[in-house]
């Protein structure tokens, strides 16, 4: 599903172009070259944690500056919002650390759903609001996430976009601080100079 081809910052007549392949992933396409493939519903296996990623992100001149599943981290996908533990709980996937132990393959792998899409345009700037939750290994509702990705700012003279990544983690379950929320907001800077790139601009935390 093509969601549009608004013009881009700097040059008339580029195309940018948001694809939907639906209960699967979107792809966002510059002048017929896509920037990045999000997987919001993969299929992974349970200790690999599920979760939605980025993987390929590329800068401009195409270069890919994401991996996927790594021979020896086969959890590592591209780029994703994720955490290690969390009350004891493993969203990264794979084994978890214990003190005085190591890395310990624990029955703790959680899963980062998603839910639905609130918004996906692609007009002026590319504008997706996703639902998800974070659900734990036997399957407790632990965190409702709202989550937005956009792309505003492509440069082709300066050779690089960016990609504003908001997170909004709200905690649902009575074993955690009620009524608590975190936003993430994330800048990810993407050039292509001498060399590929990507970049965290700007970090923000707040809590509500």
């Amino acid at each position: 599903m093509c969601l549009g081809e608004p013009p881009s910052k700097g040059v008339e007549g580029m195309k940018l172009t948001l694809t939907h392949k639906v209960h699967d992933s979107l792809e966002l396409h510059y002048q017929g070259q896509t920037l990045f493939r999000y997987v919001y519903e993969p299929n992974d296996a349970p200790m690999e944690s599920p979760r939605p990623y980025f993987h390929p992100l590329r800068t401009l001149r195409g270069n890919e500056v994401t991996l996927f599943r790594p021979y020896d981290h086969l959890w590592h996908k591209g780029l994703s919002m994720t955490a290690s533990n969390l009350s004891g709980q493993n969203f990264w996937g794979g084994r978890s650390y214990v003190r005085d132990t190591g890395y310990v393959q624990l029955d703790n792998n959680g899963r980062i759903q998603h839910c639905s899409w609130q918004e996906l345009s692609c007009d002026d700037a590319v504008h997706c609001v996703e639902r998800l939750k974070w659900i734990t290994s036997d399957g407790t509702r632990w965190l409702d996430e709202e989550r937005q990705i956009v792309v505003s700012e492509i440069d082709p003279a300066g050779m690089y976009w960016s990609l504003d990544l908001v997170f909004r983690l709200v905690n649902s379950a009575h074993t955690l601080q009620p009524n608590e929320a975190v936003v993430l907001a994330y800048r990810i800077v993407l050039g292509s100079g001498e060399w590929p790139r990507a970049k965290l601009e700007e970090y923000i935390v707040q809590m509500k």
